[in-house]
């Protein structure tokens, strides 16, 4: 006999919902904010408690899909832009291009400003990782847009790169992107340009197949859901793709394996910044040790360190650097744990602190 009034069992049956919905949820930078915006109001007792459990389960359950979509990415945050602070004295190739009036108006007409996720190889003590910067385009297509500045396309047909020099853009000059499908459980890209089926002279198969995972994860991250990734080559299916097998389609690899152990999401690569400035990014640091310096050149003009949220898996970390106005090499890298003085992950940005 259960001694538990039907309340008790409601409530019990509410946190195991509850507990299946999240249980393969990361937590991420974006749940606080929405923590932040959403609150549930205290359930009543009497007649009005299964009116009150009901309000509760629709407001936690709009709480579980919005993590879900902005976090649920296998990536180490939500892919979301970071609020801008400061400016960038690197404008990005499609705001470059849209400097013309003649440019700017037929931009305007066609689309809007907005601002999309774009992964990037870089080198790593790993091996070849994938990094993620935020590009301003002017487009309808997000999606596509994010994709075509993959591959080195940008917004008004010329060449795109990212704006840090540390990361790379692997394919072929050529290659662009003739369409998407965004799907409900599968992203269609399909490909055009010289020669994609087969893996180009000179390039490494660790090389060809992040650049296959550099289109998975700027596709999902920029369609904001984890689906698999179908390949076409001129409208007809790919089984290879840059001598990868992609057949019949590709998901995200191991994040650890696949993405940069430490990234400096902000400030950009080349932004102008006033002191203090902010320092927010993601890393996989030893005991949660993330490590970082301010250099001149070859000289260290400050350092520190700060912990991140968790050890050992990719987590967020944040912190604060005051610097008389210069130019200024920041660095984050981890720990050495083994103290013999071997290269560690790290990410670095140029920056400029100028007079407020």
């Amino acid at each position: 006999m259960n001694d538990h009034s039907p309340k008790d069992r409601d409530l019990h049956d509410l946190h195991d919902l509850l507990q299946d919905a999240v249980r393969d949820v990361e937590p991420r930078d974006a749940l606080d904010a929405i923590r932040s915006r959403t609150k549930v109001t205290p359930m009543h007792s009497g007649r009005n408690w299964l009116l009150g459990s009901g309000a509760a389960v629709v407001a936690v359950a709009a709480v579980i899909i919005a993590v879900v979509v902005l976090g649920n990415q296998g990536t180490p945050q939500a892919d979301n832009p970071p609020v801008a602070t400061s400016p960038s004295r690197h404008a990005s190739p499609s705001t470059a291009a849209s400097a013309s009036a003649s440019a700017s108006a037929e931009a305007r007409t066609a689309g809007q400003e907005t601002t999309v996720p774009v992964y990037y190889p870089g080198d790593t003590p790993h091996g070849v990782r994938l990094y993620r910067e935020f590009h301003q385009v002017v487009t309808t297509e997000g999606l596509s847009e994010a994709l075509n500045e993959a591959v080195g396309r940008a917004a008004d047909g010329g060449p795109s790169k990212p704006y840090d020099p540390d990361y790379s853009v692997p394919w072929p000059s050529g290659t662009t992107i003739e369409g998407v499908d965004d799907g409900a459980d599968q992203i269609t890209v399909n490909l055009g340009g010289p020669a994609l089926a087969q893996r180009p002279a000179g390039m490494s198969d660790a090389t060809a197949r992040i650049a296959v995972q550099q289109l998975v994860y700027t596709a999902t991250a920029a369609a904001q859901k984890t689906v698999p990734v179908r390949f076409l080559i001129d409208g007809n299916a790919a089984t290879t793709l840059l001598g990868v097998d992609v057949s019949p389609s590709v998901e995200r690899g191991d994040s650890l394996k696949v993405l940069a152990l430490v990234w400096v999401s902000s400030p950009n690569e080349g932004a102008q910044v006033t002191s203090p400035f902010t320092v927010t990014g993601v890393g996989a640091f030893f005991e949660a040790n993330a490590v970082w310096e301010l250099k001149q050149g070859s000289k260290v003009v400050k350092h520190g360190h700060t912990t991140a949220q968790e050890c050992c898996t990719l987590s967020p970390y944040s912190f604060k650097v005051s610097a008389p106005p210069g130019d200024y090499t920041l660095v984050v890298h981890d720990s050495d744990a083994s103290g013999t003085g071997r290269a560690t992950p790290q990410d670095t940005k140029d920056v400029t602190v100028i007079k407020p």
